[in-house]
């Protein structure tokens, strides 16, 4: 019973009463006095370990990755358990617990932040949940060990019971049981648990706090309490709870003091284990002194009251030594310190001075590696550092490059060494927050951990400030000075210096993309200009040569709009009516016609010749999009077949050969239609994509403008893609299509001019696969828009084939027009469609060929099967019937087929032509 020796609880308790009183009063006075002799000896409440006390933390890479992905934790710690850990009346946390936190804090580099306003129930329950990831004062039982892994020891603590002096005196805890007295003890504290697992026969209360605990008993509600030493001490000397006094000591095996980490984190208690370790002896026992200070006794003899007096009279006398001392020492440091602020000022004039140099000198103007080079080098000189160096991030910030090194001492500028994210992940992180780094040591230093073995060491390095450049609020790289030899202290003017400096290079790198950009704007500017004229000029021939194809007809053309105003008309039309173009345009065709009737033979108005009698055959043709479909007619003048009209013999022979004539010029106009079709889409593409030309052009010179960087390189970003979008898909594929187009339209006239006056089509050897293909070009622009989607399988056993080319041509052009107008029919009755057309080409025994075209459209009733390829039968409502007439024409002729499979309305169709490979010339 050492402990109850040294309390001497066997004094008579009036005597106990005012003995303490009398020691209340002279502690209070002592601690009034001492007050600032602790301020002067650096021994406050607040002062925590000293940070430099321990040496550097032997982590193995595994950990150093675990705290740099746990930067922050979260504490849970009991507000009330003094001395151990509490919350002042401050708000803030003090105790046993702060000094050991705060050691740990300095020694691990990571934040611990006290989660307050929490009681003790809702802390255990916190670490149960990991909403807390620490608990700094703790101690071990079975129960807790299911939700938390504990480190080791670091402090001892006493348990002991407490009872009012009128009670007898329980020695151990069997004693306890056997008397069936109540116990009280704090809710969910370890003394709760342990009293509820090892003791259940015991009756027992609980209450939220120490101090709670002891009042109980004060008040009768229980008989025992079952409490810290070390925190009920100084809570009944606070209160005045004179009446209660200390007995045996209490669950041994509970008397130490570890840290409680979280379930799922096993590597912290690894970690902070290593810490503890780390911390010598004596600093415990520091702190033990430091929050143990108060006396435990609760009463004190007459005698020991005057040694007391006596005490607080010599230490008075000590405290007037020290606190002048102190004043005297107070002066010298503000004399010293007011030197030092002048001195610092001188500092921060020079840098003044420097900066504006470097303004003057205009480095902006200079190239990039110019103004770097000058300044880093007036960087140097001026903080006298012997390295100063720029870095700065790639393109896809995997790595930071050194674009420019000063090395002082050599008087050498270089550059070129490249680290990378994955080598150096941990210094990485830090350049990544954007964080400034003052080291006085890196080698020291846990954020440089990674670099000490290949960089601080081979150099000579140790102290860093590093200085993060940013450029449009990104961090874009870092200026770093560094000094070899020996360590320095980094002041605060020099750390201004050099961030004054860090934006000074932000506005070099600025300007000097700037200067990229403008010339590249320069260069992008050139191009399009080339390119406007290459594709003007192109146009302007495509034009001509148009032009010349329609002035080389025989037979009158006329292209009408929707409501049948004349839109275009042909030299042989200008002829036959006597009227220019320009007089035409906008007229209403059947203006021209004297009876206004809808038959192919009429009489066309001829200016001063009189009425002219003509044959007129029409097909429909697509030529705006947003408007309906117009027609192109084709006149053919009956002057000469009527005058040739002698007999009745002659007069039949003639219609004979007008009917053929007229089948000829429907198939041939229908061809034309479907290649001007072609030509009008394409040529509005064309113009569309000039007008995307004109458009980018102006954008470019309105970014030329541009002040800011960024948007400037963005706005040259985009533009460059535009333009390679319009050169590419719509001028350069437009451009091709339209010569295709017009070299096709060339190619009907020469067959029809051919049958009109009694050639047989001439049979060429040529590759159907190539000639498939320019066909379905003319289409390509046309598809994308209309939404249709064209598929293409081309059997590699079919290649050559002898067979009228252009004829075989027009004939393809006829199905894949067939085909677009029954998916544009179906979308007309249903509403949106994506259409689908699939051409396969696939040999048939030995010398015949399958030409198959499947569709999606509005399909084929069972009864059209056989009549669709009759002269001016159509599945359309202003279907002509030409079409699919001429491709079974031109199928008999050859001694081919053409048949039609479809599974009925809205079921698509397929039409499937076959030919011989070869056809020998009869």
């Amino acid at each position: 019973m050492e402990l109850n020796e040294r309390c001497r609880l066997n004094m008579k308790n009036r005597y106990h009463q005012s003995t303490a009183r009398l020691l209340r009063v002279s502690l209070l006075l002592l601690t009034l006095l001492t007050t600032p002799l602790a301020v002067a000896s650096g021994l406050t409440d607040s002062s925590p370990l000293p940070e430099d006390s321990a040496s550097p933390l032997e982590l193995t890479p595994r950990e150093r990755s675990w705290l740099l992905q746990h930067p922050t934790l979260h504490l849970g710690i009991d507000t009330a358990w003094m001395p151990f850990e509490y919350v002042d009346s401050a708000g803030r946390h003090r105790g046993i617990s702060f000094d050991l936190v705060e050691k740990l804090r300095g020694m691990l580099g990571i934040e611990m932040t006290v989660v307050s306003d929490l009681s003790w129930s809702e802390v255990v329950e916190g670490v149960k949940k990991r909403e807390l990831d620490l608990l700094p004062a703790l101690t071990k039982t079975e129960e807790r060990e299911q939700f938390i892994h504990f480190t080791k020891p670091y402090f001892p603590i006493t348990i002991a019971l407490v009872s009012h002096d009128e009670h007898s005196e329980w020695s151990d805890m069997a004693s306890l049981a056997s008397s069936g007295v109540t116990v009280a003890v704090v809710d969910q504290y370890m003394t709760h648990n342990h009293l509820k697992s090892a003791y259940p026969g015991i009756p027992y209360i609980t209450r939220p706090t120490t101090l709670e605990v002891l009042q109980s008993i004060e008040d009768g509600a229980a008989e025992v309490a079952i409490v810290a030493l070390e925190v009920a001490s100084p809570l009944i000397h606070a209160h005045h709870l004179d009446h209660l006094r200390v007995g045996a000591n209490v669950f041994a095996d509970l008397g130490e003091l570890r840290l409680g980490v979280r379930k799922d984190w096993p590597e912290l208690v690894s970690i902070i284990n290593k810490a503890l370790e780390k911390i010598p002896a004596e600093e415990m026992k520091r702190v033990r002194n430091k929050w143990m200070a108060v006396p435990i006794s609760v009463g004190s003899s007459q005698k020991e009251v005057w040694s007391i007096v006596l005490l607080t009279a010599a230490l008075l006398g000590v405290v007037i030594l020290v606190v002048m001392n102190w004043n005297r020492q107070l002066k010298k440091r503000v004399t010293a310190h007011t030197a030092q602020l002048q001195l610092q000022n001188q500092r921060i004039a020079y840098h003044n001075e420097v900066l504006e140099t470097l303004l003057v000198n205009d480095l902006v103007s200079n190239t990039l590696n110019q103004s770097l080079e000058s300044i880093i080098y007036a960087t140097s000189e001026t903080l006298k550092v012997e390295r100063v160096s720029v870095w700065l991030y790639s393109s896809n910030r995997r790595s930071i490059n050194c674009i420019n090194l000063y090395e002082r001492p050599l008087h050498r500028h270089s550059s070129g060494r490249e680290w990378g994210v994955s080598t150096y992940p941990l210094y990485f992180h830090t350049l990544k927050s954007g964080q400034s780094l003052l080291i006085e040591d890196a080698r020291k230093d846990l954020r440089c951990a990674e670099l000490i073995e290949e960089y601080l060491i081979p150099l000579d390095i140790y102290s860093i400030l590093n200085i993060p450049i940013r450029l449009n609020e990104q961090v874009t790289g870092v200026i770093c000075c560094e000094t070899t030899g020996n360590s320095r202290q980094w002041a605060v003017d020099e750390v201004n210096f050099v961030a004054s400096i860090s934006s000074f290079i932000a506005l070099v790198l600025e300007s000097d993309q700037r200067r990229k950009v403008e010339k590249t704007l320069r260069a992008h500017q050139e191009g399009l200009a080339l390119t406007i004229k290459q594709r003007t000029h192109a146009l302007r021939l495509a034009k001509e040569q148009t032009d010349g194809i329609l002035a080389s007809m025989a037979e009158g053309l006329v292209v009408v709009d929707y409501n049948g105003a004349i839109e275009r008309v042909n030299p042989s039309f200008e002829r036959l009516v006597g009227r220019e173009e320009s007089v035409l345009l906008g007229v209403l065709v059947e203006a021209l016609f004297e009876d206004g009737a809808a038959s192919e033979e009429r009489r066309l108005i001829g200016g001063n010749k009189g009425s002219i009698p003509v044959s007129m055959t029409r097909a429909p043709i697509q030529q705006h999009r947003d408007t309906p479909p117009g027609e192109v007619l084709m006149i053919h003048d009956l002057r000469d077949r009527i005058k040739a009209e002698r007999t009745r013999a002659e007069q039949e022979n003639q219609l004979a050969y007008q009917a053929g004539l007229a089948e000829i010029s429907a198939n041939v106009l229908h061809n034309i239609g479907n290649a001007i079709t072609t030509l009008t889409g394409r040529s509005e593409q064309i113009d569309t994509g000039l007008e995307d030309l004109l458009l980018i052009k102006q954008q470019l010179e309105q970014a030329a403008s541009l002040e800011d960087v960024s948007r400037l390189q963005q706005g040259v970003k985009q533009t460059a893609v535009l333009l390679g979008e319009v050169v590419e898909e719509d001028l350069q594929e437009s451009s091709r299509a339209v010569h295709v187009a017009v070299a096709h339209v060339a190619e009907i006239i020469a067959i029809q001019q051919e049958l009109a006056h009694g050639n047989q089509a001439i049979n060429t050897r040529f590759d159907i696969s190539r000639v498939i293909h320019d066909t379905l070009a003319l289409y390509q622009g046309s598809h994308q828009e209309q939404r249709i989607k064209m598929t293409v399988e081309l059997s590699p056993l079919v290649e050559q084939v002898l067979l009228p080319k252009n004829p075989f041509q027009q004939v393809v052009t006829n199905l894949i027009k067939n085909a677009r107008e029954a998916i544009q029919q179906r979308r007309a009755l249903q509403g949106p469609l994506d259409g689908t057309i699939h051409l396969q080409l696939s040999p048939h025994g030995e010398d015949q060929f399958h030409l198959s075209l499947r569709d999606n459209g509005i399909g084929l009733e069972a009864e059209q099967l056989t009549t669709i390829f009759q002269r001016g039968v159509s599945s359309k409502e202003k279907g002509s019937g030409f079409g699919l007439h001429s491709v079974a024409t031109f199928a008999n002729a050859l001694g081919g087929t053409i048949v039609a499979e479809s599974k009925g309305r809205n079921q698509g169709a397929t039409m499937i032509l076959t030919l011989p490979i070869e056809m020998k010339k009869k």
